[in-house]
């Protein structure tokens, strides 16, 4: 679009051609035209209409950045005159701006140029991947990369010797896609000097062979900072150019925002203060501060409580100097547990058939008391917590912490948020809407894939297997739910997740259908990607759907999703992103 001042209207053409390019209209703006009218909604001419909040209507007119109108195809086009882009949506669907509430933007960007193995299917593949790119690096020191799968080998335990296959003289390490998992081959062992006699640290584990106690090649949690040492260290440089692709990324998906869920001090947020200042950044971001490098936060006492929280207001401070309606950073990160899949995921009664023994039940990595203190200290600061949560009893702890804050802070306009809330003890789903803590879905992962079904659901049994990802229930209790990726853990593609949760199998059809009970509808995806991203940010003043006096934000899909058959909403495609009235993603310019 044009950043001419003038008038744009995005309509419904007439035509069922294939999407034409912006035209220039050449009439003059009518006089009395300029101001804002109400809201007008009818009934569409055609079934794929502007999704203005719960409300339908069929075109929409943008000034300046932000909506002026929303209402029926002749008002709209009423107003238009020269200086006007109009942009024809042949039998597409106008949505608000979708608001990732759970990403990491830079190690996105990172998979996008780097060694992923996120599309591998089999070991082998792995592998091949890992000797590839080995081969074509004879530069590097060491070998790093990430995505491989957990279900890829029996019970999650990749071995060394697998690695030691692919490259056996430079240290390998490859991070499980789930980032709570390392890989590692003997040289990176060797390097790293890890051993027999290494101990595990707080909140870890070394996997070791049980005769000789020696490192297997699998590190879970605080474990993979055993190996940092081998990875280099990021820049500014290298952060601002992952940001940069991984928000082309974003756009591509029609995203307009994102909250990054962990960002840690140094060079990390120095390239999102740069992106910003630089005028370069296409998405809106809310950064969740990671107060450390540790993400499990082992070394957090109660005395360092004040110094922290003085710490973190001056990150604050120095970040949204740059622009806070581009960039906000109102949001801690908390990692209250690990995964289940590796079983150091916190839950209320102990893993079934676990080898670290019958009463073991997960690792929650920081004391309740300490949590509940720190909640209600960083609530007073204004900051809201970002929780991970994946364990019924981590979950649990979770919604004390909030519980506490909202018991002895006086009321504020707070936005807390748990985020994976993978198993919840049924009687925890009704405090989500008691206490207003934000439900965060990653709703791609609620199908039976071999995550749940090797991984997970052997371990829990059948009772407690019930409540994996409880969406239903959650909005039939009265819970706020928010979706977020996760990216890269697995794709920000929205239209995917909205099909699993909608579907409640794989986007690809090919599982049965795992837990119906807890289907949710599309509508119920939408409000979560659009209007509800933007209350957790707290910007639905501003944007989230399309309304009179909001940005401009919208993503133009080529299906109406309320109307398509559940099975095929993996399949839309965006057209186009606006951020602010102006294309930061246009699938006709990507295709040429």
């Amino acid at each position: 679009m044009s950043s001419h001042p003038g008038l744009s209207a995005l309509a419904r053409g007439e035509i069922l051609s294939p999407f034409t390019q912006l035209r220039r209209l050449l009439e003059g703006i009518e006089p009395g035209h300029e101001e804002p009218i109400d809201l007008t909604v009818g009934e569409p001419r055609e079934a794929m209409p502007p999704f203005v909040a719960d409300k339908i209507a069929e075109a929409a007119a943008v000034r300046d950045g932000a909506i002026v109108r929303a209402g029926t195809r002749d008002d709209i086009m009423r107003l238009a005159g020269e200086g006007t882009d109009v942009i024809d949506m042949k039998g597409g669907m106008l949505l608000p701006g979708f608001t990732d509430a759970h990403v990491h933007l830079v190690d996105g960007g990172d998979t996008l140029t780097s060694l992923s193995v996120h599309d591998a299917e089999t070991v082998d593949e792995v592998l091949e991947a890992v000797k590839t790119y080995a081969a074509a690096h004879p530069e590097l020191d060491a070998i790093i990369g990430s995505g491989w799968a957990l279900p890829l080998f029996e019970g999650g335990n990749p071995h060394k010797s697998m690695l030691d296959s692919a490259e056996a003289e430079r240290p390998v390490v490859l991070y499980a896609a789930d980032g709570h998992n390392a890989w590692v081959n003997s040289a990176a062992l060797e390097a790293a000097g890890v051993d027999a006699a290494t101990p595990d640290p707080a909140n870890g584990r070394v996997e070791r062979d049980p005769q000789t106690g020696e490192p297997t090649g699998a590190l879970r949690e605080s474990a993979t900072q055993l190996v940092d040492a081998l990875v280099p260290p990021m820049t500014k440089e290298s952060a601002l150019s992952d940001l940069a692709a991984a928000m082309r990324f974003q756009n591509r998906m029609g995203y307009t925002a994102s909250i990054d869920a962990s960002v840690p001090p140094g060079p990390m947020a120095d390239a999102f203060i740069a992106a910003v200042e630089s005028g370069e950044a296409t998405l809106r971001i809310e950064l969740s501060l990671l107060p450390t490098t540790d993400f499990t936060d082992k070394a957090f006492a109660a005395e360092q409580i004040e110094a922290r929280i003085d710490g973190l207001e001056a990150r604050r401070s120095k970040i949204e100097a740059a622009d806070p309606a581009m960039l906000k950073a109102g949001m801690v990160k908390i990692f209250l547990d690990g995964v289940l899949e590796n079983q150091t995921g916190a839950l209320l009664e102990p893993y079934h058939g676990s080898s670290a023994g019958a009463a073991y039940a997960g690792v929650l990595n920081m004391p309740p008391d300490l949590l509940r203190r720190y909640a209600v200290a960083l609530d007073s600061a204004g900051f809201d917590l970002h929780m991970h949560a994946i364990g019924d009893r981590a979950v649990r702890e979770g919604l004390d912490a909030v519980e506490a804050v909202v018991e002895t802070n006086p009321p504020r306009a707070r936005h807390h948020h748990i985020a994976h809330i993978e198993l919840i003890d049924p009687g925890d789903v009704p405090r989500f809407g008691e206490t207003g803590a934000g439900a965060n879905m990653q709703a791609l992962w609620a199908y039976g894939d071999s995550y749940i079904t090797d991984l997970t659901e052997p371990f829990l049994g059948e009772d407690r297997s019930r409540w994996l990802y409880p969406f239903a229930s959650l909005r039939d209790a009265g819970a706020f739910l928010v979706s977020g990726s996760d990216w890269p853990v697995s794709t920000s593609d929205p239209f995917a997740a909205m099909e699993v949760a909608v579907a409640r199998t794989s986007p690809d059809g090919d599982t049965p259908v795992w837990r119906p009970e807890q289907r949710l509808a599309v509508a119920d995806m939408l409000k979560a990607l659009t209007i509800n991203g933007a209350v957790l940010m707290g910007q639905d003043d501003m944007r989230g759907s399309i309304e009179p006096g909001k940005r401009a934000d919208l993503v133009l899909v080529n299906a109406n999703p309320l109307a398509v058959n559940p099975a095929a909403l993996s399949e839309i495609a965006v057209v186009m992103t606006l951020l602010d009235g102006e294309p930061v993603y246009d699938s006709r310019e990507a295709s040429q």
